[in-house]
């Protein structure tokens, strides 16, 4: 069945199959009943398992040798930003929870992208505030102390060694500390 469909049978279409003659009639009018009230969905309370009854322990019947109820009715529990939703492994989602869960997928997108855009913003910030304390360092200090060196990058570093010392030095030509030519008195 699997390879004419391409998809795993539930255990509706396997009770079908396996209680059907080769002309396509059912073996007897109980399981012609029981198809007629069933609904493929798989699960211990679909339509196969209330018309048959209880699974016996460990067996599930209509799902072929190996099947296991830890297996065949596995429940599996998400949980998106305090919304649990309650999946069963073989049955597909309603459209109305697919469109809540693709609202929350989008709304998750749209706030990963706001947080890209924040981080960002900040590392933009967090550079212009480096580069500020190293003009105010050079312009104060005359250059990056060695304690501070490691804040900047080693190019950075190795442009201010290359750069006057003060800012004034390269403006400044003969003269005292002040900026005026000497006189001798």
């Amino acid at each position: 069945m699997y390879l004419e469909t391409g998809k795993k049978p539930s255990r509706g279409m396997m009770y079908i199959e396996t209680h059907k003659r080769k002309d396509g009639s059912f073996v007897n009018n109980k399981a012609l009943t029981i198809v007629s009230n069933t609904q493929f969905e798989v699960s211990p309370n679909d339509a196969v398992g209330k018309v048959l009854g209880p699974e016996h322990s460990g067996r599930v019947r209509c799902m072929g040798m190996g099947a296991a109820p830890t297996n065949t009715f596995r429940n599996v529990r998400s949980r998106l930003n305090g919304m649990t939703i309650s999946t069963n492994s073989a049955v597909s989602s309603s459209p109305t929870t697919a469109a809540i869960l693709q609202e929350k997928i989008n709304n998750l997108e749209f706030d990963l992208h706001n947080s890209q855009q924040k981080v960002i913003s900040l590392e933009s910030k967090l550079q212009q505030s480096f580069d500020m304390m190293k003009a105010y360092l050079m312009m104060k200090e005359g250059g990056i102390p060695e304690v501070l060196v490691g804040f900047f990058s080693a190019r950075e570093a190795n442009n201010a060694e290359s750069e006057p010392t003060t800012p004034f030095d390269a403006r400044r030509s003969v003269g005292d500390s002040n900026g005026h030519p000497r006189t001798n008195t």
